[in-house]
C-alpha cells in the first residue's frame, strides 16, 4: 500500500505567495498573447503582407502552440519541471 502524501492542503496552497505569483504571471502572459493573436493578421497586413500569407502564418502559430503545449505537458510528466523550464 502506498504511503500517504504529505504537504499542504489545497486551501493552504491557494493562499500561498508562490501560487499568487504564478497566477499573476499566467494572467499577464495570457492577456499579452490574446492581444497579439487578435491583432496579428491586421499587423501583418498593415506591414505589407498579403492576407492569405498572414492567415497562413497565423495558422502555423496556432498549430505550433497546440503542439508546444502538448509536448511541454508530456515533458513535465516525465522530467523535473525545473529542467523542462531551463
Amino acid at each position: 500500500m502506498a504511503a500517504p502524501l504529505t504537504g499542504v492542503s489545497a486551501a493552504e496552497g491557494l493562499r500561498s505567495l508562490v501560487f499568487a505569483r504564478l497566477f499573476v504571471a499566467s494572467v499577464l502572459f495570457t492577456f499579452t498573447i490574446i492581444a497579439l493573436v487578435v491583432h496579428f493578421i491586421p499587423i501583418l497586413t498593415n506591414a505589407g503582407t498579403e492576407r492569405l500569407a498572414a492567415a497562413s502564418v497565423a495558422s502555423l502559430i496556432g498549430i505550433s502552440s497546440v503542439v508546444g503545449r502538448l509536448g511541454t505537458g508530456y515533458l513535465l510528466d516525465h522530467f523535473r519541471a525545473s529542467r523542462v523550464g531551463a
